[in-house]
């Protein structure tokens, strides 16, 4: 099919001015018995519509057939103008409960939906605690544990006029303490009670802002050095891992030497780059409950002449459990 196979939009349904002799409102329960010749939702147009009127048939009603693809036509209306489908109720009871990977926007919550995760669920998502709706968009953020490293080889070497008299000496590096960040950090989760929630919402706020202003490493680096830094992640169930690293130089050295940042997990260079100031990495892949993982961000230097790079390196991660 093709996407200018569309249809034509109904700007009105049909029937839509129809007076009240000549439309009405389809019932569900038979007619049968009731009022002759009726269509109902039960039976639709009944056997009486089908036989010969000199045999004692009813021809089917006018009103009837207005009143039925006018239902069905302000549906498809409906849909066409992009309206949302909430919980009800009477609906849900009427058809024995939502089917499971049913999706209804979420009442109050702009922007929110529940996806049902079993069939014949009756409950309402939106009371807070109901059975089997999870939130469709809110990923599981937890809390991260993290360690700084930072390592530097050989001596740094810097070409000047002036003489030295001896290799230059390493600044100190600083490691930002992140306790306080770490134990304050929310965990948000996907289940009945919280999903959607403005809990969740504030939560999720929570850990993204202490995965941009945690975890930092904030140092000169020198000319042929190495800095790095790392966190350490056990997955609560099996999801996928989205981890990342940034690198931020203060002070940009003309010509230098391109900085290499690699990213690894467990050991193992996922994804890696050059830069001469700024660059972000990210990667994703699948994890199993239970497995421990470090992610590791290392920024290594050429050798360069000039001022040391006030720089700083970031490492983060975000868990998203399988559906």
């Amino acid at each position: 099919m093709l996407s200018t196979s569309a249809p034509a939009r109904l700007p009105i349904p049909f029937a839509n001015n129809a007076g009240g002799s000549y439309i009405r409102t389809i019932p569900q329960a038979s007619q049968i018995g009731i009022t002759g010749g009726a269509a109902s939702l039960y039976d639709g147009f009944v056997p009486l519509n089908m036989a010969p009127t000199a045999s004692g048939g009813i021809p089917p009603f006018g009103q009837d057939m207005n009143g039925i693809l006018n239902w069905l036509s302000s549906i498809n209306q409906w849909y066409q103008a992009g309206g949302p489908l909430v919980y009800n109720s009477s609906f849900a009871t009427s058809i024995g409960g939502y089917p499971k990977g049913a999706v209804l926007q979420a009442a109050g919550l702009a922007g929110g939906f529940w996806r049902n995760t079993a069939d014949g669920n009756t409950t309402d998502p939106d009371s807070g605690g109901a059975a089997n709706w999870v939130s469709l968009f809110a990923p599981v953020f937890a809390s991260p544990t993290f360690s700084g490293t930072s390592t530097f080889s050989g001596p740094a070497v810097f070409s000047s006029s002036a003489s030295l008299g001896s290799s230059a000496t390493a600044t100190t590096q600083t490691v930002n303490d992140n306790s306080t960040k770490v134990s304050s950090t929310a965990y948000a989760d996907r289940s009945a009670s919280n999903a959607g929630s403005a809990a969740v919402s504030s939560a999720i706020a929570a850990c993204r802002q202490g995965m941009t202003n945690s975890n930092v490493l904030a140092t000169n680096l020198l000319s042929s050095a190495s800095i790095g830094c790392s966190v350490s992640y056990t997955a609560p169930t099996d999801g996928a891992l989205m981890y990342f690293a940034s690198f931020i130089c203060g002070n940009y050295v003309p010509t230098p030497t391109p900085i290499q940042l690699n990213l690894r997990v467990d050991g193992s260079v996922t994804t890696a780059d050059q830069t001469t100031s700024t660059m972000f990495l990210m990667a994703v892949q699948s994890v199993s409950a239970g497995a421990a993982h470090t992610i590791e961000v290392d920024a290594n230097s050429g050798s360069y002449s000039g001022t040391a790079m006030a720089c700083t390196v970031r490492v983060g991660y975000v868990f998203i459990p399988s559906p």
